[in-house]
Parts: structure tokens; C-alpha cells; sequence
């Protein structure tokens, strides 16, 4: 027989029914409004102390998902990273894909990304890496140090015609074991380090592939080991107008928020523009001021500007043009011309610049600059000999007597490459440079062209053309005498034997601190010198809406570093009680 407790409780549940449902003919009409206004605002004031325990006690932290889109004007044609590019997509799209072995982060320092350990020999020639134990191909297959050993040698390898063949020349590579690698140095080179941020190729898939076969389908369907992996791409009229990357669960570090990765390719800047007003795309990379203004109002995005270590100068040739061996005729074309009013006419924001190095790598407080002054800069030609004698406008030098007397017009003939900033910046020096009296011609050329037509056999008067630094800057191959001759990249045609000393110790040194002095002093002499005519170095603009979380940038070597931290980058968001790991 079942207890009397049980037996009676649904008599008991249905007389509290009976009560509770009779309560209300206790109270007036007000008062039961009165009842329920109060019991209303004890729960809403319940769930409000509730939130604000929570909101006090927790934090926004990072959750996985969302699809980061970026928009960009040029479609990727070679995905591969043993192949520096001039297609700022391809290299964008292989730092998502390709892991490497040590990698820069948003401060400039180095970091471990394959590499598991890294060592440099006391004597600065040995280079150990020793790789991630855990790290695998896209595909599946084990990374190791075959595939390290591969990548560099093909490298070397003439027949890939890799343009980063000149960083390993001379360098041994060895495999110590499955996991170890090590580079073997004739002499102490500081800066090679970068060399060690070059992407690395899987070798079971590309040792199948001849040298140099750029149409194979795994240079626009890379495989890698990096972050993100190949996912589809979409084309129409033989173009690619979308592609696409999915996180890599495979990742061996930490893996990213974000799951999806996808660009979206556009005509023209407005078109670009546009597709952000619209919602399509979230970030676009490389800003000009002209996109800037036609984004302006989006109270929504968030520019970043940073530094770049790229200069922009006029490089004379005196072998060409005579008049460029007189120092004080190179002072003059200098401070001819007005450097602040020239930023205006520039594509993107950028500061005036007196030194080989931008101020992102060595600063340069112990330079003093150049003022724009277009009378100092007549007078310094009138005392150097150079006066318009036949008041035609232009300035003229004679030199010798009577029938051997000869007159040299300060005539200059300055050529650049046919890109629309540098073109309408070689138009406005020529201006300023007319003031002065000098009868200048300008000539554009096609980039490629320019390359081997006029910089390789030195074919110029003067040449305005910029010049690429590292994170760990080599001013050797730019500004170093045995580099005035091809393949030399000193196109300054600069040569200065206390300048040469520097840059050679520079080199050597594993001291950093000691490297910067002695950059100092090698900037200094250049400077003095007017080596060179000194111009700008611009920022690189970044837009992004404001909905993705965790950027933190502040210098770039290439526009694809800003990926090299993407994994803290996110979009969807959770609450995470205080004192517990915020990210999922």
C-alpha cells in the first residue's frame, strides 16, 4: 500500500491551483495592476542585476567563424613562392598558403613558424633550423626537411630562373637529419636571416613538375602548410574574378578564428570602391588617396597606415651627363625642388626623405634636409659656372679660350618608368628643374623594359626609380662600388671608399647596435655627397572594416605581411568569464 504523503499530493497540487487562481478576487482591479507592475519590475530589475554580474565578470574574447573578403584590382596569375611577383595577389594568397621558416611579426622581430628551434654560430656562418615535428602538407604528407632542402635548391637551380637565386648563391645547404636543416655561409652575413622567410614548396608534388613550368595548375592551386588552404575560385571570361581559402585543420600552431578567406577581383578603384559601399568585401590593401575619397563617408572603416621601407629618389649618372660630377650642381637640383608641394601629387601619404634608408629602418636625425630654395639653388649653379648667356632661358657653361672655348648646355634628360605617379612626379621635377634654367626632357618606359633597355647597361642622365630595403636593410648591392657595373643594383653609380668600409663591416657584423652606427655614418657621407637626390618614402594604407577584430599592424616589408599574424585576427565574438583563456 502505497504512504498516505503520495496518495494525497495531487489533492494537495490542485487546492494550491485552486488558490492561486482565486487570488486575484482578493484585490481591486487597481491593486492586481499594482501586483503585476510590481512583480514585473522585480524580475526586470533580476535579469538586469544578472547582466550586469555577467557583463562585470566577463569579457568579448574571440570565437571561431566568419569569412574575412577582401577586394583587390588584380586577378593572382602565379602562386608560388620561390617566384617574387609583381602581383602583390600572388604574393598575398602564398603567405596564407606557404608556411616558411621563421616569419617577421607586426614589431619587426622574428619569429618561429616551421621552425621548431633556430641557431646562428658564433662566427655568424652557420644557420641550424630544426623543424616542427607536427607539421604536415595540405594533402596530408609529412613536412620535413627534404622538402626545406628542395625549395632551396631549386632556388639555386638556374633553370627555375627564381629571382631570389642571388640570396643562397655561394650558401651550403645540408640535411642533418629529418628534421634539421642548416645553411652554411662563406662569410658572416647579418641580413641573411630574411633570406629563411622565403615560403617552402612541397617537394613530393613539385619534384614530378619540370623547372620553370609556370603553367602548372599547382602555381593557381597551391598546396602548402601555411594557415589557410586552396578552397575554389570562380572565373568569367577567362579571368578570375573570385578565389577562395579555408583554415587549415590541419595547422601545427595556433589556427585562426576566421574559417574563410576570399578575394574578389575588380576593374578599376571605383568599382572597388563601390563593392565595399555595397557590403562585398570587407578590406581592400594598398588605399590610394583617390579610393580614400571615394569611401569617404563610411564611418565603418578603419585605415591603417604604415610604414614601408621603400625610397623614391632621382639617381644621376655623371659617366652620362657631366655636369652631375660637380657637387654643387647636384645641391642645387635638389633644393630646387619643393619636396612638400610634390607629396600632394602623390597616390598614397609619404614623407620627405634625405638619406638611402627610410627612417621605418634607421633614423636619421643626424641628417639635416634639404629646404626647398629656388634662389640658393641659382646662385649655387651661377658659382659652379652654369649662366644663361644667351638669355634664351636656359643655362649654359663655357669652358676654354677663344677657338677652344666650348659651350655645354645644362641640358638633362630624365627617364622613369610609365606608372601615373611617377610619370606626373618626373613631369613636376622637370618644372622645377626649367626654374632653375636646365632644359629638361622626360621619357617613360615600360617597367620591363626599363629594366633592360635603360638600368642594366646604365643608359641615363638621371633616373627616378625607387629602391626596396629588408627588415634587416643591405645597402651594399645599392650604394657599394663594386656594384656600379650590371648585375650591381648601385644605379647611383655612387663610389666612396669610407662609404664602402661601412656598408662592408656593416655586413659582417652580427652586432646590431653596431650595424646601425655604422649606417649612420654611411648615410651621413651619402648625404653630404648628394649621392643621390633624395625624394620620399610612402606609407602603405591598409582599409578594413571595423567588424574584424585584432589587427595590430605597424610596418611591412611586402603588403602580405599584414598576413602573417592572421590568426589573431576574428570576426564573431562570445563572452568569457574573467580569469579563464578568453580565446576559443
Amino acid at each position: 500500500m502505497a504512504p498516505s504523503f503520495l496518495t494525497n499530493t495531487p489533492i494537495r497540487l490542485l487546492n494550491i491551483i485552486r488558490r492561486v487562481l482565486y487570488l486575484p478576487r482578493l484585490f481591486s482591479r487597481r491593486e492586481l495592476f499594482l501586483l503585476i507592475a510590481l512583480l514585473l519590475v522585480f524580475l526586470g530589475s533580476g535579469s538586469t542585476l544578472l547582466g550586469s554580474f555577467i557583463m562585470r565578470h566577463t569579457v568579448s574574447a574571440p570565437k571561431s567563424g566568419g569569412a574575412y573578403r577582401e577586394g583587390s584590382l588584380r586577378e593572382p596569375k602565379l602562386i608560388n613562392p620561390i617566384y617574387l611577383s609583381n602581383n602583390d595577389t600572388d604574393r598575398d594568397i602564398a603567405a596564407l598558403i606557404f608556411s616558411s621558416m621563421l616569419f617577421y611579426d607586426s614589431e619587426g622581430v622574428v619569429q618561429q613558424d616551421l621552425a621548431e628551434a633556430f641557431s646562428i654560430s658564433d662566427d655568424g656562418k652557420v644557420y641550424t633550423i630544426t623543424l616542427h615535428k607536427d607539421a604536415v602538407w595540405h594533402d596530408g604528407e609529412p613536412l620535413t626537411a627534404e622538402d626545406v632542402l628542395f625549395t632551396i635548391k631549386a632556388i639555386q637551380n638556374p633553370e627555375y630562373k627564381s629571382p631570389l637565386r642571388a640570396n643562397f648563391q655561394g650558401v651550403t645547404v645540408e640535411q642533418t637529419d629529418d628534421h634539421t636543416i642548416e645553411f652554411t655561409l662563406k662569410q658572416p652575413y647579418s641580413p641573411f636571416i630574411d633570406n629563411l622567410t622565403v615560403g617552402i614548396l612541397p617537394k613530393h608534388i613539385w619534384e614530378q613538375i619540370p623547372p620553370a613550368n609556370t603553367l602548372s595548375e599547382f602555381n593557381i592551386k597551391p598546396v602548402g602548410s601555411g594557415k589557410y588552404e586552396f578552397s575554389k575560385y570562380k572565373q568569367s571570361e577567362g579571368s578570375i574574378t573570385y578565389y577562395e581559402l579555408v583554415y587549415n585543420k590541419k595547422y601545427y600552431r595556433q589556427k585562426p578564428f576566421i574559417r574563410t578567406v576570399a578575394f574578389s577581383f575588380y576593374p578599376d578603384e571605383r568599382e572597388l570602391a563601390n563593392a565595399y559601399k555595397r557590403g562585398e568585401i570587407d578590406a581592400m590593401r594598398s588605399v590610394t588617396r583617390a579610393q580614400e575619397d571615394m569611401l569617404d563617408p563610411s564611418p565603418d572603416l578603419v585605415l591603417y597606415r604604415l610604414d614601408f621601407p621603400r625610397m623614391f629618389a632621382v639617381f644621376l649618372n655623371a659617366n652620362k651627363n657631366t655636369a652631375f660630377s660637380d657637387a654643387k650642381v647636384r645641391q642645387a637640383l635638389h633644393s630646387g625642388i619643393d619636396r612638400k608641394k610634390l607629396l600632394e601629387i602623390l597616390d598614397e601619404d609619404a614623407r620627405i626623405i634625405d638619406v638611402p634608408l627610410p627612417s621605418s629602418i634607421i633614423t636619421a636625425d643626424h641628417v639635416t634636409e634639404t629646404a626647398f630654395d629656388e634662389e640658393a639653388a641659382k646662385a649655387l649653379l651661377e658659382k659652379a659656372g652654369w649662366k644663361d648667356y644667351d638669355a634664351n632661358g636656359f643655362r649654359e657653361k663655357k669652358e676654354g679660350i677663344g677657338k677652344k672655348e666650348t659651350i655645354t648646355p645644362l641640358a638633362i634628360h630624365l627617364v622613369t618608368s610609365n606608372l601615373p605617379e611617377l610619370e606626373r612626379v618626373a613631369t613636376f621635377i622637370k618644372e622645377y628643374w626649367g626654374r632653375l634654367g636646365a632644359e629638361v626632357t622626360v621619357e617613360t618606359w615600360p617597367l620591363a623594359e626599363l629594366e633592360s633597355q635603360i638600368l642594366r647597361p646604365r643608359n641615363y642622365d638621371a633616373l627616378l626609380f625607387g629602391e626596396v630595403y629588408n627588415h634587416n636593410p643591405d645597402p651594399f648591392a645599392f650604394w657599394h662600388s663594386s656594384q656600379i657595373r650590371d648585375p650591381g643594383l648601385n644605379i647611383a653609380m655612387y663610389s666612396n671608399r669610407k662609404a664602402d668600409t661601412l656598408l662592408e663591416e656593416a655586413r659582417r657584423s652580427t652586432d646590431p647596435e653596431l650595424r646601425k652606427k655604422k649606417y649612420e655614418e654611411f648615410q651621413k657621407i651619402v648625404a653630404d655627397d648628394f649621392g643621390a637626390l633624395f625624394l620620399w618614402t610612402p606609407q602603405y594604407a591598409y582599409a578594413a572594416r571595423n567588424t574584424i577584430y585584432g589587427i595590430n599592424l605597424k610596418s611591412v616589408v611586402f603588403p602580405s605581411e599584414r598576413f602573417n599574424e592572421i590568426e589573431t585576427w576574428y570576426i564573431k565574438t562570445r563572452r568569457a568569464w574573467v580569469g579563464n583563456d578568453a580565446a576559443e
